[in-house]
């Protein structure tokens, strides 16, 4: 993992004090997990399972507090403006070069939860836009399927030769819950519902990979993980976005002729060559039902 070409940007962010409490989440948050989890040698729910892909994007995740404090956010913004970042997109997504021309760059997408009711005399909440015109430089792209992403985030450790680093990444409750969202939106594109986001190189969507995602955080699933997951999913039960989301979970993965499932199957044929063998049982009845707190009679 130390030759993964994003981590150097991603370790001159995190090393900054003023990054302290970003969440990186992602592919690319995946991918570094998965090679901890392998140095640590944990037991997880299914050994064998294909590696993350990503793209050349790095999301993070703002807490709230960053512009509860606006000191934070603003801190942050000229931790970016020192590492040469620029604005892409709005004030929540940054670019940097990293070749001649600007023929390349890194995409640096910063997202944050809806704000509580509570939190809204504090926070600016202008969708899909929080903190937007609070004089920091940053929003975070409102993302309604974060809901629980500051709950018990968790450290990993990342080696390289220059050092060990640590990143937060979200509790796999609160990941699931985002790549369940993005998983379904694969299944809106191909209802017709949504506009086809389409991979030029293998013409596969690009939202297909959210659904190999969901396998892949399932797989990584350690016990520990499994059991607080499953007290998470019970304070959240009666939050509408756990709700909606159990229900496209159904949708996508709840027997095993659903359209997700085969969808899975086919996916990692193709674009695998080291396809693995993909265990209905741990991925739905004893991993992401469970993981979710879904209730139903399969």
């Amino acid at each position: 993992m130390s030759n993964d070409p994003l981590l150097p940007y991603l370790i001159e962010i995190i090393q900054c004090p003023e990054a302290e409490g970003v969440i990186l989440s992602g592919g690319f948050g995946i991918r570094l997990k998965q090679a901890f989890l392998r140095s640590s040698q944990q037991q997880t729910l299914i050994s064998e399972v294909p590696t993350a892909r990503a793209t050349q994007d790095i999301d993070l995740i703002l807490a709230l507090d960053f512009w509860i404090q606006t000191e934070k956010a603003k801190g942050f913004k000229e931790v970016l403006d020192r590492l040469g970042y620029v604005v892409n997109q709005y004030s929540w997504q940054f670019r940097k070069p990293i070749a001649p021309e600007n023929l390349q760059h890194i995409l640096l997408d910063l997202q944050a939860r809806q704000p509580r009711t509570e939190e809204r005399v504090n926070v600016q909440d202008r969708p899909p836009q929080v903190g937007r015109g609070m004089g920091t430089g940053i929003s975070g792209r409102q993302t309604l399927e974060a809901f629980a992403v500051e709950d018990s985030p968790q450290s990993i450790t990342i080696t390289t030769e220059q050092g060990e680093y640590s990143v937060l990444v979200p509790h796999p409750y609160a990941w699931l819950n985002l790549k369940v969202a993005a998983a379904h939106d694969w299944l809106k594109e191909r209802a017709g519902e949504i506009p086809p986001k389409t991979d030029r190189e293998t013409g596969v969507s690009r939202r297909l990979k959210h659904v190999l995602d969901v396998y892949i955080l399932v797989a990584m699933l350690t016990e520990v993980e499994l059991s607080e997951a499953i007290q998470l999913a019970e304070t959240y039960r009666e939050h509408p976005q756990a709700e909606k989301i159990r229900r496209e979970a159904i949708e996508l993965w709840g027997k095993p002729d659903a359209a997700g499932f085969l969808e899975m199957q086919r996916y990692v044929r193709q674009v695998y060559a080291d396809a693995v063998e993909i265990d209905y049982t741990l991925f739905w009845t004893e991993g992401l039902r469970v993981a979710l707190g879904i209730e139903i009679a399969l």
